[in-house]
């Protein structure tokens, strides 16, 4: 598994002398081939029309330096231009971030010369670099009516799609709990309009992405700065569906596994995000734990259990608290259940967090795995979801939804399985593998909440650039038959004995795949669930 190691050569090549006049960005796009970076020396000239604005905080991720550490400038200097007819995008990075000063809905003639354009690997979008205001030659203002509209749903994006503004087409918040970033605040950028005077972020960590999903079951992720002023506001997500505009992009972030899927969209502002329509996808039965049933969990056998850590026992099992079925959760790895904070307030003055709004699972890593008695590992342990499809009336899909993520602020941090896979058995039949409805993978890469700096006998470790700022959100798609069964057994597990690596800085991952788990090893696992759920449409 490499799922940090993307090594790409790049070929230097040079246009020649002679005098070249572009006719559009499509004409851009041929002089570069996929994985290439190409030094465009002779004159180029392209006119485009600007689909973000330099004033807006989320025009594209910004990379970490150090372990404390953002380069803001990043999201400044960078700036999208599309073909008049919305068919073809560039994205454009200016040197500083003085240089750009391009308006949304500007029509522009830029002069390439001097400048390096380069076509991605994973996925053909097409950057130019170098830019300066010089290279700026003409700038027209312009309105939102003077832009293409271009309408998709999610399953029809395509490569060309790249750096272009596109409206998806019924979408909608997955996860309808809390605000468009459900993270820890106190380790986001400091926004006094969204964290008030009650305490400063310290800003060693920026970006997050909440999952959209469409009415055909489609879904992509937003990615969103913690600069924007939008992203948790006190205000409740919606709940229905709509449409949701934004720069389609291709990007990978560290802190979410480090697989979006081929596309992810930005939003240039919050009047991107037009969702005001009646609600598609109903919840069949879900686990949200939203703090308003106070400190307690209801379990199959023991009933409820009031107490921030009263524990379930071995082979009980957890009654739903949303939706119209009865389901039920547990896990096999002898792991204790509690009930714990969760992040998705919808205000951050009290840094974000819910009380009682997650499941925590806590037990010993090792007993994740079933070991044979040469230390060799047998299979996995997991967490299971068991339900009866049968109230989701007319349903024409079905979707397994949840939040997670791993540790508890601590060095518990340090000791879980990062590799997972999700499988479902329908009426007792073989498990079926299930593919991330985002990405595409069969294997997902937790992450674990962010931790202060610490010091472990005379070494000190800081939270690593991989680390996640909150839960992650993710969808799986069950098969069609699962629709007219009678009980359907989903699994979470572990797919790999690799663990997590509490590091050293400037070591920059907890993933490694030479850390391996031994028996009776591994220390401390720590899981957190904020939402699960069973949705159907």
């Amino acid at each position: 598994m490499r799922f940090f190691r993307n090594i790409s050569i790049f070929v230097i090549l040079l246009l020649g002398t002679s005098v070249l006049r572009a006719a559009g960005i499509a004409d851009v796009h041929k002089l570069c081939d996929r994985g290439q970076r190409v030094a465009i020396r002779t004159s180029l000239v392209v006119e485009g029309v600007v689909i973000s604005d330099w004033r807006s905080p989320n025009a594209e991720q910004n990379p970490q330096l150090e372990y404390n550490l953002v380069d803001l400038t990043v999201n400044q200097r960078t700036v999208y231009v599309q073909s008049p007819d919305g068919s073809y995008g560039l994205r454009l990075v200016f040197n500083t971030e003085l240089d750009n000063r391009l308006e949304r809905y500007s029509k522009v003639r830029l002069e390439l010369s001097g400048t390096v354009l380069s076509c991605g690997t994973e996925a053909a979008g097409y950057t130019v670099e170098g830019m300066t205001a010089h290279n700026v030659l003409s700038v027209r203002r312009g309105t939102a009516s003077d832009l293409v509209r271009k309408e998709k749903y999610i399953s029809e994006l395509t490569e060309q799609d790249l750096y272009t503004f596109v409206t998806l087409k019924e979408a909608s918040a997955a996860f309808r709990e809390g605000a468009w970033t459900n993270v820890w605040e106190p380790f986001c950028q400091s926004l006094p309009e969204i964290q008030g005077d009650k305490y400063k972020a310290n800003g060693f960590m920026d970006g997050s992405a909440s999952l959209l999903r469409d009415s055909q079951g489609s879904t992509i992720y937003m990615l969103v700065n913690t600069l924007c002023p939008w992203r948790r506001t006190g205000k409740k997500l919606p709940q229905g569906d709509g449409p949701v505009s934004g720069v389609i992009v291709n990007t990978r972030m560290l802190r979410y596994g480090n697989d979006m899927g081929a596309f992810s969209i930005r939003p240039v502002d919050e009047s991107d995000l037009q969702i005001d329509g009646k609600p598609v996808w109903k919840c069949l039965t879900g686990w949200y734990l939203d703090g308003s049933a106070g400190e307690s969990l209801e379990f199959e056998l023991m009933g409820v259990q009031s107490g921030m850590r009263k524990n379930g026992r071995t082979n009980d099992r957890i009654i739903n608290d949303v939706g119209h079925s009865q389901g039920f959760f547990w896990t096999d790895s002898n792991s204790a259940i509690h009930i714990r904070d969760d992040y998705n307030s919808l205000s951050a003055e009290d840094k974000g967090v819910v009380k009682n709004g997650a499941l925590m699972f806590r037990g010993k890593t090792s007993e994740w795995f079933e070991w044979a008695e040469d230390g060799k590992v047998l299979s996995s342990k997991g967490f299971y979801v068991e339900f009866s499809p049968k109230k989701a009336k007319k349903a024409a899909m079905m979707q397994f939804n949840f939040e997670w993520c791993a540790g508890n602020f601590n060095r518990a941090n340090a000791n879980f399985p990062v590799l997972w896979g999700v499988e479902c058995s329908i009426d007792g039949g073989a498990w079926q593998v299930l593919k991330e409805t985002a990405t595409g993978n069969d294997v997902i890469l937790i992450t674990a909440l962010p931790w202060d700096e610490k010091v472990i006998g005379k070494k000190k470790y800081n939270t690593g650039y991989d680390c996640g700022m909150g839960p992650q959100q993710r969808s799986f798609a069950l098969p069609q038959e699962a629709l007219t069964a009678g009980t359907v057994v989903i699994r979470i597990a572990p797919v790999s004995t690799c663990i997590s690596r509490f590091c050293k800085y400037p070591y920059n991952s907890y993933y490694a795949e030479d850390c391996v788990i031994a028996k009776g090893g591994g220390g401390t696992t720590v899981i957190n669930f904020s939402n699960v759920s069973i949705d159907y449409r």
